[in-house]
Formats: structure tokens, sequence, C-alpha cells
């Protein structure tokens, strides 16, 4: 103890505060009692304006000496290239935010001019979904058949099916969506760094899209906290594109989980709160058969939900069970209608579509453990359901189990027949936002 003590007095922080106490006693005795000293008689230190200046150049040699340096280092580093490209940076991401605010609320103005007296922010939950760049999200909205006063933006998205850049505010009479870029979702895709030790302010002009995503993703969580609906936020929604799940169930799973984690903690520190997580798997349209199978029935078929709702810490076992009842459930309501299929072909498209989706459960279960164990250990969030979407039909389905056993066998994969889709209809994603999302706004 005593070592560390006779360090401490032996530090240049000790001695320099030590002197500078020493000079600033000296200088208040020498203001109240320098007049007093005299040489043969003569008060050479009457003069106060004399004490004061001496006290004054004493003053300033200490502050040339101990903080002349310090200071111009400071304004150097204010005029330092670093700092300027900074800066920068920090301007670009407040344009963006400006552009982000002016559009939320000319979403709200839109929403209010539409239905007047009808509509209630304060009463409607606003739920944010985030997904990878491309995994569907926009499409999830636009095509919910849901109601937004903004025809001409979705028109136009209809038309040239343009990713959602920075933020977009949908609101419908039961509840507010809040699209996001899929670059904030995978923010770190932009940060590559050349050794273990490297942060991203290290090389800013390399890390400046990381940089400038991470500043825009949180001051926008920051405006949130305004509360202009039933609570700053309700709920978020993971979009997971089917396709690549299924084609790079590893890999893609373990970006998605932590990704996930990281913007669902940023979540709670920013607003403050306990969220339900809702994983929703996109493009279900692309599994081939889908099509054929839910033809059998009757269009009332698409206002239903498709997946599974917890209210529970999740199980390998629990999982299991649920899916199985599903799948089960699935097959049933085929062969009930089995009479009703005449095309040979539709049936074995529509039997195999079952047999995928089995194959997309078991993926699916497998991902929403290892979601759920990595989440609890950094968020109070739970997961609320997983669950199944068609929004859109385009593109050519593909046969997932056909290609597997191509890919084991190495046999050359089976060229799909290019189908013109004409039923562009939405599959069970109204029915899931207003009868199960936007009813949960008390969870948070």
């Amino acid at each position: 103890m005593f070592k560390k003590i006779f360090d401490f007095v032996k530090s240049r922080l000790f001695i320099t505060a030590f002197l500078l106490c020493c000079i600033f006693l000296l200088s208040i005795l020498f203001w109240f009692w320098g007049s007093l000293v005299a040489f043969n008689d003569i008060y050479i230190f009457s003069s106060s304006f004399l004490r004061f200046s001496i006290i004054l150049i004493i003053w300033l040699i200490v502050f040339l000496f101990f903080l002349l340096k310090p200071i111009i280092n400071f304004i150097s580093s204010l005029k330092s290239e670093k700092r300027l490209k900074f800066k920068v940076l920090k301007k670009e991401a407040d344009e963006f935010i400006y552009k982000s605010k002016r559009n939320f609320f000319l979403s709200l103005k839109d929403a209010k001019e539409t239905w007047k007296n009808d509509l209630k922010t304060k009463n409607l939950p606003l739920i944010i979904i985030i997904g990878n760049e491309g995994a569907g999200k926009s499409t999830f909205i636009n095509y919910s058949d849901i109601e937004y006063p903004l025809s001409d933006s979705l028109e136009s998205y209809k038309k040239f099916h343009k990713s959602t850049r920075n933020f977009a505010l949908y609101v419908s009479k039961k509840g507010a969506l809040l699209d996001t870029e899929g670059n904030y979702f995978s923010q770190e895709e932009f940060f590559k760094p050349a050794s273990s030790d490297e942060i991203p302010e290290d090389d800013i002009d390399k890390n400046r899209d990381f940089l400038i995503k991470k500043n825009i993703w949180k001051k926008f969580l920051t405006f949130l906290n305004k509360n202009f609906f039933h609570s700053k936020l309700n709920g978020i929604i993971l979009v997971v594109d089917t396709i690549i799940f299924l084609n790079n169930p590893k890999e893609y799973s373990k970006n998605l989980i932590r990704y996930l984690t990281k913007r669902v903690n940023e979540c709670e520190k920013t607003l403050n709160l306990k969220l339900p997580i809702y994983i929703v798997f996109s493009k279900l349209d692309l599994i081939e058969g889908m099509k054929e199978y839910f033809d059998i029935f009757d269009k009332k078929i698409s206002d239903k939900i498709l997946g599974l709702s917890f209210d529970k810490i999740l199980s390998e076992e629990f999982l299991n069970n649920e899916f199985k009842e599903l799948s089960d459930s699935l097959l049933c309501s085929l062969m009930s209608k089995n009479s009703h299929i005449y095309n040979i072909e539709n049936k074995n498209k529509s039997y195999l579509f079952l047999k995928q989706l089995d194959n997309l459960f078991a993926l699916a279960k497998t991902f929403i453990l290892e979601v759920q164990e990595e989440n609890k250990l950094k968020n109070n969030s739970y997961l609320r359901g997983v669950y199944f979407v068609s929004a859109y039909q385009e593109n050519i389905p593909r046969n997932f189990l056909l290609d597997a056993i191509c890919e084991k066998y190495n046999c050359k994969k089976v060229l799909s027949k290019s189908n013109i889709i004409h039923n562009k209809q939405s599959y069970f994603v109204k029915s899931l936002l207003e009868d199960l999302i936007f009813i949960d706004y008390s969870l948070s």
C-alpha cells in the first residue's frame, strides 16, 4: 500500500497538481500581504496594479509551460484530416436522417388526411420490419392486401419492385409498419477488418459505408423515442428469404442470428423496451408445388395464418410436436381434396410440396432454437412465433428435394419449366398482420 502511495506521489500528475496548488497559494499570499514587503523602508509592492501584473505574468509563464502544448494539440486535432472526415460522415448521415423524418411525417399526414377522425395514431401499434437486402420485406408490406394511403408510391413499387432505401412508414387503420433498408440490418457486412485489433474508426475511407449505416440506424431508433403511436415500438418482424435459407442453411442462419441479436439489442437499449420477435419466411411460392397445392382450396385459404405462435420458452420436443401437427394437418387437407385434383402432375407437385415443407420445418426448428439460445444471452425480447408467407408469385419455383438428391449423387439438376403465373395473390400476409401481430401490441 505504501509503495502505491509513494508511486503516486512520484507521478507526474501529482507533482504538476502540487506545483499548481503551491503557485496558487503563493499568488493569494502575495496579493494580500505583498504590500507589506519593504526594502530599505520602501514598499515596492504597495501598488495593487503592480501585484496583479506580477501574478498575471507568473500565471502566463505557468500557462505556457504546462498548458500550451496540450491546447495546441487539441486545436490541431480539431483540424486533423480524420476529424474532418468524421464531420463529413456525420453530415451525410444527418441528411439521410432528415429525409427519413420528413417522409415519416408525410406518411403520418397522408394517413390522417385520408381517414381523418377514423384514425387515432395513439391506438395503433408500430412494427419494424428487418431482414437482409432482397429478403422480401417491401413485397411483404406492399402485397399484403392492406390499404395504405400511399397509392402513388405503391403503384410505383408494384411497377418497378425497387428495394426500400432508408426507412419507409406505412400506416393502415389497424397498425403501422416501418420498412427498413436491408443494409441497416446487415451493416456489419460493410466492416471487413484486416486484423483482430482493428476498429472501424482506424480506416474511415475503407469503413465509410459501415460508419454511415451504423450512425443512421442509431439516430433513427433515437427518433422513435418521441413515441408517435401506441408505444415507441410494439414488435420486430424478421423476414427470412426461404430460398437462400434452403440453399445455405448454416451460413445464412448464422449471419441472420448474429445480426438479429445485435439489432434487437440496439432497439432494447435505445427504446428501453422488451419486444416480441416474429420470424417470417417469405417467398414460399418459389417452392415448387405451392400454387398447385393451394389451388385445390377455396380462395379464403389465403386469409388464414400458416405457422406457429409461442407463449413460452421453446424446447426441441415442443417444436417437433407443433411442426408435426401442422404437417399432418396440411397432409390431411390434401388427402381430403385428392378427388378434386384431376391432373396427376399437379397431385405429385402438391404432395412433394408438403415434403419440401417438412424439410423447411426441420431447418426452421433448428434455426428457431439457435435464435432463442443466442437471443436470451443478450436480450430480454422473446420469440413470439414463426410463420410462412407468399406475398407475390414471380420467378420460377424449384423442387429442392430433387435438387438435394442431384447434389448428393453429383447429377445435373433438373431444369425447371418456365410457367407464367397469372395468379398473383397474397397468401397468409394480411391475416398474419391484422389478426395476430397488430393485436399483440400489448406484449411490448
